[in-house]
């Protein structure tokens, strides 16, 4: 009989030890890639948003605890991009830089729920965020490709804060390592000053579409 009985607990607290190990509380995310802010639309004439790059890689990081199917989350990300007379003479706007700068910095939280129980898992989020950014340069004036001596360097400061709900997909290929592929969109408000000889001022409402918002690697532990 205690033979029987330690036998038992023993089972139980295998079972017990076997379930905490593969239940992995803690996550950390490297985004590898993403494509953003492919569709973007501004309720006020502003320059920056439509300057931030598409495509990025290695541009942010992510954290995230899990309980049961639902998950707390944040991340940061940053872009930096450089212009070296990189200009499209055919694409039909008034203005693009013509040299300099874009970087901006941002950071979210939010909540994440999955389904399924198996490698493959589908999921839902929302997350609100806010981001800083900056650029700098001599705008490019369609059809005057020497204008650009007339006009004294623009700078523009932005701030945007909003709701970002999205989609996912989770692949856990490796006890330890998972792929994750999420689309989002982002709804939110902003703020910039715009500097050439003076400053302006413009704020308003705006939509965009991030078809991968991220493509990461996780570990988690």
């Amino acid at each position: 009989m205690k033979q029987f009985i330690t036998l038992v607990l023993l089972s139980i607290s295998l079972i017990g030890f076997s379930q905490e190990s593969s239940t992995k509380k803690h996550e950390i995310g490297l985004s590898m890639y993403s494509l953003t802010n492919v569709a973007i639309y501004t309720s006020d004439a502003d320059r920056y948003l439509k300057w931030l790059p598409n495509n990025t890689f290695v541009n942010g990081v992510s954290y995230k605890y899990h309980w049961k199917k639902t998950a707390l989350r944040a991340g940061f990300n940053y872009v930096f991009y450089d212009f070296d007379n990189n200009f499209d003479p055919d694409k039909l706007v008034s203005e693009q830089l013509f040299s300099g700068n874009i970087w901006n910095v941002g950071g979210k939280i939010g909540v994440e729920h999955r389904f399924g129980n198996g490698k493959l898992q589908p999921y839902i989020a929302g997350d609100v965020f806010y981001q800083y950014g900056e650029n700098s340069g001599v705008p490019w004036i369609v059809g005057c490709p020497t204008c650009d001596i007339l006009y004294a360097a623009t700078s523009t400061i932005s701030n945007t804060a909003g709701f970002s709900p999205s989609v996912g997909l989770s692949y856990q290929f490796m006890k330890r390592f998972s792929l994750r592929i999420e689309t989002s969109g982002d709804f939110g408000w902003y703020k910039q000053t715009v500097t050439t000889f003076k400053a302006v001022r413009n704020e308003g409402f705006f939509i965009s579409y991030n078809p991968i918002s991220t493509f990461s690697l996780n570990f988690h532990f």
